[in-house]
């Protein structure tokens, strides 16, 4: 048999199906990448960070505008602009390759955790879940949190699929040591992976392989304490950090309502699947069952994360909500594809099974493909704040005065360079959420000043309070309205008013 015949015969719809989703997934996370949108809040807030402080400088966190990101990640986008230059597309170049890479892992762990079917679904689900694929093209941290799951994972596999050898110790000790630097939430998967593993050469009564496994929990603890004297500590006392994640935060005693809560936003963010609660719970739950009877220490290996990420909640550390969840979703992948899996099992009858497989399948991914696709036809605009440079640039004159609300200060700071705008005769607002009436005297300085560019970006809302609205409404009184601009689909508002 020639290898075109070879490769023929061992080509199977699984592996087919597997190629183009990887293809597709690829595809996806290439074209938001190359949209290159403008930076938003917060990752202008950090990249200003990046480009304007030196190694040395990028240890001390939280930074500037109270952005935190792990040493690893900050130092590796740092080299990118070095090299690059200060592009968006220098500064999304990390993101980006973890974000591919990540496809390919799971493509293989799918392979092992799952029967075929299963297999398949998991890598669809992670190919077209939106929120993967927007941050492959972001420049934050949260792609490299799910490409560090997915190496210490995929490292866990290999030491279980046959005897592990002295080795194999030494590799997983070092990757995990390195890879705590790169990853906040790594911790929560690390633990999971040690103490499964331990367990394992326990029960199995394996003395040298106890010992190895203790010998890379304690590299592994030093890595972390530190970590934890240079970098974590500072952010484990940040109030700022406390209170913007508060809502993450499991209560104690453990709330049933709070739970519910929890996993409702999970569904929206980051699975962005609309379904009904109850079914994707007992997907989640039948997933959990199908994996501990494939191989207890899969099942153990993937909800341990979960549990030490959830204790960390409750003693205030870690906020389980959005983004901060990215890291869980391989695991999250995982455990539905195996629900899947395990409730079509008790079908005896073969094609009543598989369509059983697909309806559910489908009903999960429906919506993730749909946005997707979606966002692949028209990418995310965002808070695109370019072209709006772009228009001061052409319409300011010398002596206009720029009043800019506090959260689009990161991203004008960041283009103005680029624009040939400077911060002469430029206010950057203050955050005055909690007071909204300080606007006023903020507001009151520009009285009399002939042209006032205002420029909103990010705006706050609670409700039916909207601060840009708050604060044109008093500036109306101040003045007449001459000019507005905005690009549509983007939340980024510019107006020039005659004060005088």
């Amino acid at each position: 048999m020639n290898r075109l015949s070879a490769w023929k015969a061992s080509l199977t719809w699984e592996r087919a199906a597997t190629a183009v989703l990887l293809v597709l997934g690829v595809l996806l996370r290439i074209r938001q990448y190359l949209a290159n949108r403008s930076l938003w809040v917060d990752e202008a807030m950090l990249a200003l960070n990046i480009l304007h402080r030196n190694f040395a400088g990028l240890l001390q966190q939280p930074m500037e505008y109270g952005q935190s990101a792990p040493i690893g990640y900050v130092f590796s986008v740092k080299v990118f602009t070095l090299l690059l230059g200060d592009s968006e597309y220098a500064l999304r170049f990390f993101s980006l390759l973890a974000g591919c890479a990540a496809l390919f892992l799971i493509a293989s762990l799918s392979q092992q955790y799952l029967d075929k079917a299963g297999a398949v679904i998991a890598v669809a689900l992670f190919a077209c879940a939106p929120y993967l694929v927007n941050y492959t093209s972001e420049a934050k941290q949260y792609m490299g949190d799910v490409l560090v799951s997915l190496l210490l994972l995929f490292l866990f596999f290999r030491m279980i699929q046959k005897p592990a050898a002295g080795r194999d110790f030494l590799l997983i000790g070092a990757a995990g040591t390195l890879l705590l630097w790169f990853s906040h939430p790594a911790v929560f998967v690390a633990a999971g992976v040690g103490l499964t593993l331990f367990l394992n050469y326990w029960i199995g009564k394996d003395r040298l392989r106890l010992l190895w496994t203790a010998l890379c929990g304690v590299a592994w603890g030093a890595s972390l304490g530190i970590l934890y004297v240079v970098n974590l500590r500072h952010l484990a006392g940040s109030e700022l950090l406390l209170n913007y994640w508060q809502s993450g935060f499991m209560p104690l005693p453990p709330d049933l309502a709070w739970f519910a809560k929890t996993w409702d936003l999970l569904l929206q963010d980051p699975l962005s699947m609309r379904v009904m609660p109850l079914f994707a719970l007992a997907v989640f739950g039948a997933g959990l069952v199908f994996l501990f009877r494939r191989d207890w220490r899969l099942g153990a290996v993937t909800l341990a994360p979960l549990l030490f990420a959830l204790a960390a909640s409750a003693l205030h550390k870690y906020s389980l909500v959005g983004r901060m969840l990215l890291f869980a979703m391989p695991l999250f992948v995982l455990i539905l594809a195996g629900g899947v899996d395990g409730l079509a099992a008790p079908v005896k009858n073969r094609y009543l099974a598989h369509g059983l497989r697909l309806v559910m399948a489908v009903y999960l991914i429906a919506s993730p493909v749909s946005v997707s696709f979606a966002e692949f036809v028209r990418p995310k605009t965002r808070e695109h704040i370019k072209p709006t440079m772009a228009y001061l640039r052409e319409y300011s004159k010398p002596g206009d005065t720029i009043y800019i609300y506090y959260n689009a200060g990161p991203a004008f700071r960041f283009y103005a360079p680029k624009y040939g705008l400077t911060l002469e005769n430029t206010i950057i607002g203050v955050d005055h959420s909690t007071d909204p009436h300080a606007y006023y005297a903020e507001l009151d300085q520009l009285d009399n000043r002939k042209r006032v560019w205002f420029l909103f970006s990010h705006v706050y809302e609670l409700d039916e309070f909207n601060e840009r609205d708050f604060i044109l409404e008093y500036v109306n009184r101040l003045g007449e309205k001459v000019r507005e601009y905005r690009v549509p689909a983007t939340s980024v508002y510019l107006y020039l008013y005659d004060l005088k």
